[in-house]
């Protein structure tokens, strides 16, 4: 007999931010019970999906959720009883039909996301196998497309932020993908925390950003990046071989009036300059991987950095992206970026995000499965980028509990990915040197 839902209770909790966010928990047939929770972007993310708030000024200052977790226990709860988990599919359709607004402005991203994500553990678990897996399952049955569960994404770890000294907005390293990510997170844990040390060594206060990284004092960009390069030669870490550096600018923050301020530069630069600025970047620094590198409206830079560095480094779309949303149904047409930022936040449910990933893998778009300022302990997100063998996983600095929770899993699921091929090859040894048997004693088997 098949497993069944049999209740679907949902809570107002806070994420790590203190704003308020949903929670789930879905009862099965048989007593087994699964818990999901939603993290949040802005209450409009970058994609222009609308998430379900209260707008009551006395409760969490109009952030509250009440009337989603009303909307899921008095109207969605009761329709599910009885529904089976492993239905993936058919029930992401049913909650596009139920709210088809592109903004999911009737039942909001926030609820139609924390439901289907609950789903899909739960489908899991009735499948007997881990949520990563079964992502994996989901993404070949919906497309009849292998991705083979080779490794973790390769990660990018959040080190240094801006906030409002610097222009641009995060500073990442990228340990080789020839490490585990094992190895990866140990080198990214070393140098944060060998950052810190740095920063107080030379009295340069720092506070920290919403996705954990240190925040120093300092006015220039290129500052920054030589705090990290510091930190880098102290632990003999060569950049380039062993570790690269990725930028992610969100250049619509300096970008007024058709020119790019920056603190780096005395006067304003014009797109020819300030794209030099950038290539000198790249060139000097071992930049692997550039996001929002031009503004949105700024179609000739984002042309001019493709043609010349496409093919050498990862171009990626985030805002750029979110602000254009044509580009992202159009990605063979419009050669300006190599990958994409994508959040399941963005589309609401599993199975609309599978599809996005389908088209961009489809179209060699490589893709960056990315977590949330406002997050919550919930490690799905961790499960859900291996199960699409997503090219990069950026989860925020290598510190507080809502980040190390996905990377706790990463490591985990790296071990079991391990466990699981030495298997295999030993099966397949065994099979090599299994002594044959010989024909007679086949025959009389057979009779």
């Amino acid at each position: 007999m098949s497993i069944t839902v049999k209740r679907v209770v949902a809570y107002e909790i806070s994420d790590s931010n203190g704003y308020p966010t949903i929670e789930v928990e879905m009862l099965l047939s048989n007593g087994f019970k699964i818990i999901s929770s939603v993290s949040s972007d802005n209450v409009i993310n970058t994609y222009g999906k609308r998430e379900l708030r209260d707008n009551d000024m006395s409760h969490y200052m109009g952030l509250g959720v009440k009337n989603a977790i009303a909307l899921i226990n008095t109207v969605i709860a009761p329709r599910l009883i009885g529904m089976n988990p492993k239905d993936q599919v058919a029930f992401d359709n049913w909650l596009n039909r139920a709210d088809p607004s592109p903004e999911k402005g009737k039942w909001g991203v926030n609820t139609t996301l924390v439901l289907s994500q609950v789903f899909t553990k739960a489908g899991a678990y009735c499948a007997g196998v881990p949520v990563f897996k079964y992502v994996n399952d989901l993404y070949r049955n919906m497309f009849r497309s292998e991705l083979v569960l080779e490794k973790v994404p390769t990660p990018v770890f959040g080190m240094l932020a801006g906030g409002k000294q610097v222009d641009m907005h995060e500073f990442h390293i990228i340990p080789s993908s020839s490490l585990t990510f094992t190895q990866s997170y140990e080198m990214a844990v070393d140098i944060f925390h060998s950052l810190q040390v740095l920063l107080d060594q030379l009295n340069i206060a720092f506070a920290r950003s919403l996705h954990g990284e240190l925040i120093p004092m300092r006015n220039t960009n290129m500052e920054m990046v030589d705090i990290i390069f510091d930190v880098l030669q102290r632990k003999n870490l060569k950049p380039g071989r062993h570790v690269f550096l990725g930028l992610n600018f969100v250049a619509n923050n300096y970008f007024m009036r058709g020119k790019y301020t920056l603190k780096d530069r005395p006067n304003a630069l014009s797109t020819a300059e300030y794209y030099d600025f950038v290539a000198d970047l790249i060139g000097k620094h071992s930049v692997l991987l550039v996001e929002d590198p031009f503004a949105s409206d700024d179609l000739d830079g984002w042309r001019k950095l493709f043609v010349n560095f496409g093919e050498q480094i990862y171009i990626v779309a985030h805002k750029f992206i979110g602000d254009n949303l044509d580009y992202l149904n159009q990605m063979e047409t419009h050669k300006m970026y190599t990958s994409i930022v994508l959040k399941p936040s963005y589309f609401g449910t599993i199975t609309d995000t599978l599809k996005i990933i389908y088209s961009a893998k489809k179209h060699e778009i490589s893709c960056m499965i990315s977590g949330d300022k406002n997050d919550t302990d919930d490690d799905f997100i961790a499960d859900f980028a291996m199960g699409v063998q997503a090219d990069f996983i950026k989860f925020g600095a290598p510190a507080q509990g809502e980040r190390i929770a996905k990377y706790n899993r990463l490591l985990k699921i790296e071990q079991m990915a391990a466990m699981q091929a030495a298997a295999a090859r030993a099966i397949r040894q065994q099979a090599l040197h299994a002594t044959p048997i010989p024909k007679k004693f086949l025959d009389q088997i057979k009779k």
